[in-house]
């Protein structure tokens, strides 16, 4: 695994041109390093790699190099490509409604489920640089999205299913 700040100089080379997306991922980042620690001291039996996940968040966002449609694939492919295969799965599986939702059904153990889940989480609290609650967010992704919105409406339960999921093992 590369380190936080090789992390952060490979997103920079991938997203040049791109500060506010670097911006957001560094919150997110922020964020999924606390929510893992939260639970982290609430569940040790779950031994969550925290640095693994606050990693894999700050890249959560690289394959919109090539736009935001298939992003978190492409973010997947971008790190297979530099061996780094761990970050890889947590990043094409952080909870892209249109494609990647589908992960949850997939057979992982418990505390690969919930580092997905909490880089999954993370994102969807973060509007920009501003934490926010997941029905704001949801709205803004809503607007914003609006050619997808059939396919973040299908989503929408898992979303929520995972934020208070996240919400209850922090709590």
């Amino acid at each position: 695994m590369i380190s936080f700040k090789e992390a952060e100089a490979l997103l920079r080379e991938y997203l040049q041109g791109m500060p506010k997306v670097i911006e957001h991922c560094k919150v997110v980042s922020e964020l999924a390093y606390e929510t893992a620690l939260a639970i982290m001291k609430k569940h040790p039996e779950l031994k969550i790699d925290a640095e693994k996940v606050r990693t894999a968040s700050l890249l959560h966002d690289i394959g919109r190099v090539h736009g935001t449609a298939g992003h978190a694939r492409r973010g997947g492919e971008i790190l297979r490509s530099r061996g780094l295969y761990e970050l890889a799965e947590l990043v094409e599986r952080h909870g892209e409604p249109m494609e990647e939702m589908q992960f949850l059904e997939e057979e992982v153990t418990e505390t690969e489920l919930i580092e997905q889940k909490i880089v999954c989480y993370a994102d969807l609290r973060v509007m920009g640089t501003k934490i926010v609650s997941f029905e704001e967010r949801l709205r803004d992704v809503k607007e914003r999205y609006i050619e997808h919105l059939k396919a973040i409406e299908g989503g929408e339960k898992r979303m929520q299913a995972i934020v208070n999921e996240i919400n209850e093992l922090k709590a």
